[in-house]
């Protein structure tokens, strides 16, 4: 495949998710379209057959005769965006949405519930592997969660509707969702739980210790020596002496 070509499929790409289905790909341009250039780059790592593409990539784009694209500011955006999904508000919402949250802030989720989320905004889905994907671009391992819209403490959420797959509202309370036992999820720093081990192992053979060479008394293996003792020479003469009066 040609570098022209690449460049030419790539355009086309970029079109169709910028100018019509950002939603997709769980991106959510702003008021006046744009998105993050890093966003997009990480949206398209996750799909088969885009995995390679990089800002110069999108930047080489200006050059095409047949650019789709506005940059401006490490920003992008479609230059017709008279098909691009705008926020609805929506009461007809799935039985089931899923969002998430970093893992380090699942406990106090647990206790008080979210309020808002990456962007001031949380984001959920019916479809939860589109959800782990926008997740891991926030969290390399985090918590998804399970939102019951039907349930009693969920009534009073307001959803808005961005395009076919996201919908987005700003308060959850912990009652409405349901996620991972917390145990699970929180786990003893490793440091802990070296310490740990080494105790246990102290434990198990109460009264020991480890017997070192200094506590031993003996000398460094440089200063040994072996093999026959060096003769003394008066000590020779005297045992020659007491010989010859015998």
């Amino acid at each position: 495949m040609s570098r022209q070509h690449k460049i030419s499929r790539l355009n086309k790409f970029l079109c169709y998710v910028l100018e019509r289905r950002p939603d997709e790909f769980g991106l959510i341009p702003d008021n006046g379209g744009w998105i993050p250039i890093k966003k997009l780059v990480q949206a398209l790592s996750e799909i088969d057959g885009w995995h390679n593409v990089g800002k110069n990539d999108i930047l080489e784009l200006m050059f095409y005769p047949e650019c789709c694209i506005e940059i401006e500011n490490n920003r992008i955006r479609a230059k017709n965006r008279q098909n691009l999904p705008a926020f609805e508000p929506c009461t007809d919402v799935p039985a089931i949405l899923y969002f998430f949250v970093r893992r380090r802030a699942y406990a106090l989720a647990l206790e008080k519930g979210v309020s808002s989320g990456p962007g001031g905004r949380i984001v959920c889905s019916p479809d939860r592997k589109l959800v782990e994907r926008i997740a891991k671009r926030f969290d390399p391992k985090p918590v998804i969660l399970t939102l019951h819209t039907r349930s009693a403490s969920a009534v009073e959420i307001k959803f808005s509707r961005f395009g076919n797959f996201l919908f987005i509202c700003d308060r959850i309370p912990a009652e409405a969702f349901t996620g991972p036992a917390l145990s699970t999820i929180i786990k003893s720093p490793p440091e802990k739980e070296k310490t740990k081990a080494r105790k246990d192992k102290i434990q198990k053979h109460p009264g020991s210790f480890t017997l070192t060479s200094e506590m031993a008394g003996f000398m460094p293996a440089g200063k040994i020596k072996k093999g026959r003792k060096k003769k003394i020479s008066w000590k020779e003469e005297r045992k020659k002496g007491k010989r010859h009066k015998k």
